[in-house]
């Protein structure tokens, strides 16, 4: 919080034209907040507690796992 207000009463600087080559591809961006999602603890406790309620016993699990994983992928991805 300190540095937020201290940038916000700092003294306005001008960008560079050339600041514009350094930011990186937005794939890049788009797979690096992915991971960071995919490696957040609290989206897989999220997932581990979601999916058993759909998986069912008499059917393969690992199957009925990786389906409901594409799905959820596909929902998240989705252009809503």
């Amino acid at each position: 919080m300190c540095l937020g207000i201290k940038i916000f009463f700092e003294p306005r600087t001008h960008i560079n034209k050339d600041m514009d080559s350094l930011h990186p591809l937005s794939s890049k961006i788009f797979l690096r907040s992915f991971w960071i999602s995919m490696g957040n603890p609290k989206i897989i406790l999220f997932l581990i507690s979601l999916f058993p309620a759909f998986i069912e016993q008499e059917y393969n699990q690992t199957v009925q796992l990786v389906i409901l994983s594409l799905i959820f992928v596909f929902l998240l991805l989705a252009p809503w």
